[in-house]
């Protein structure tokens, strides 16, 4: 990744045409039709009702999931998916050595040697990404953390990509920034995710991204318009996609600044699942579509190759990527559980 920061340089200094098909990202929106089209059939997960404030499903693994309540004095709890019951809570609000006062969890973990870490990161406390062994906190009853990095200030979000560096997403000289970071803080790169917008407008162009399996390029998804752009490190290469038939950037970023609303959908959430890109896309109520949200499974040259319309109104979701399963946060506090496995190879 080292090798492109002149690329990246380069591309920050692009700017947008105008015209209908002009894209946030920089360049040109290019519209992509679904390959196929399918439902997607979900079934309730029965876990305990005190799942119903929970903000985020995280980590799942066989018959093991993890999820995260930033409102609770313990942050994370593990479930069974296929009995209900609570396994145990895991690392308390504070400022102690096995505590974190704001952890957050972006959907990433490591598996080996029969132990499975969570990647959690601090923004308000201690700035610090961890792993946290969780596989030893099932066992033991204790805390581990294992230091991956600094986090800088302004961060919003953050990924792993080897043992040296880690690639932060930051508000930086009122731009949203992608800055590849080494474990020390010194910043290697930067990439302006959004050349010609500024951070002030970043309320409702909040996004979502995932690093490919090989961690050479990364998928940027926004939550109000129906885009999602894919980056490749190496050759510096940006493409934005569409699946909508009409999407006006420029005249909605006007209509949002005077009336401080959108009607068009946006991304959810995006995953990865074996060698593809799994992006949960919600549409507004009254387009025409038959289903609230679909799962759109993207490979990584911006091809849908499926579109699985979900009749739940999922809020957010996670991927089993060991059993091809999905399981999908509902409105109503439910957790349901999706088989990909004909889908995703």
């Amino acid at each position: 990744m080292k090798r492109f920061l002149f690329i990246l340089l380069s591309i920050v200094a692009m700017s947008c045409s105008g015209g209908r098909e002009s894209s946030p990202f920089g360049g040109r929106i290019e519209y992509v039709e679904p390959e196929s089209e399918s439902k997607l059939q979900g079934t309730p997960v029965l876990l305990d009702k005190e799942i119903l404030d929970v903000f985020w499903v995280a980590f799942v693994s066989d018959s093991l999931m993890v999820l995260e309540f930033p409102q609770r004095s313990k942050l994370f709890s593990a479930y069974n998916v296929n009995t209900g019951e609570c396994i145990d809570d895991f690392i308390y609000v504070g400022r102690g050595p096995k505590e974190l006062l704001s952890a957050s969890y972006y959907d990433q973990y490591l598996e080996r040697n029969d132990t499975t870490e969570l990647f959690l990161y601090d923004l308000m406390s201690q700035e610090k990404f961890y792993a946290f062994n969780l596989t030893e906190a099932i066992s033991s009853r204790d805390i581990h953390f294992r230091p991956l990095g600094k986090v800088l200030p302004n961060t919003l979000a953050c990924l792993n990509i080897d043992n040296s560096t880690n690639l932060l997403w930051r508000l930086t000289d009122n731009k949203i920034t992608y800055q590849e970071v080494t474990t020390s803080g010194e910043i290697l790169n930067t990439w302006v995710i959004f050349p010609d917008i500024t951070a002030d407008c970043f309320s409702f162009m909040s996004i979502c991204s995932a690093l490919s399996p090989k961690k050479d390029k990364v998928v940027t998804t926004m939550s109000s318009f129906p885009l999602f752009c894919i980056f490749n490190f190496d050759t510096g290469e940006r493409r934005t996609f569409t699946s909508a038939g009409n999407v006006e950037f420029e005249n909605g970023l006007a209509e949002y600044k005077s009336v401080n609303t959108f009607t068009d959908g946006g991304y959810i959430n995006v995953k990865t699942a074996g060698e593809y890109i799994c992006a949960l896309l919600e549409y507004s109520p009254g387009v025409g579509f038959e289903a609230p949200v679909s799962l759109q499974i993207i490979d990584w040259k911006g091809n849908i190759k499926r579109q699985l319309l979900v009749e739940e109104k999922l809020t957010t979701f996670t991927i089993d990527d060991d059993n091809m399963l999905m399981y999908g946060r509902a409105e109503d506090g439910v957790i349901y559980r999706y088989d990909l496995s004909e889908y995703v190879e």
